[in-house]
């Protein structure tokens, strides 16, 4: 599932495809959780990196679902993946970047 996550971003470096491969990996957040969903975190956080002008999308598109009620499923495979993704975006928000470190020490203290 990573390596399709992969290829699908990688159609998103392509101008032509790009919409319908961003959408399609965004999608992958919002539908049944899995692993699918970390696989599209991983694919639209690299995406972000080989292509800055899409960072403060993704910064949205991951913080809006952040919010969402946590169940142990949505933990492990979008929240906490999510958390340690952001934080390898340069133009991450220094106070959400303080608020996601300070979230994960806190929680590694319990």
């Amino acid at each position: 599932m990573v390596a399709a996550a992969f290829t699908i971003a990688q159609l998103c470096l392509e101008s032509s495809a790009g919409q319908p491969a961003w959408g399609a990996l965004l999608g992958l957040l919002d539908g049944p959780v899995d692993w699918t969903t970390t696989a599209a975190l991983l694919a639209l956080t690299d995406l972000a990196l080989r292509r800055p002008e899409t960072e403060l999308a993704l910064i949205a598109a991951i913080t809006s679902r952040l919010s969402r009620p946590v169940t142990p499923i949505w933990y492990q495979c979008f929240v906490e993946p999510a958390h340690w993704l952001l934080l390898r975006l340069p133009r991450l928000p220094a106070p959400l970047s303080a608020s996601l470190i300070e979230g994960m020490v806190a929680e590694s203290n319990e």
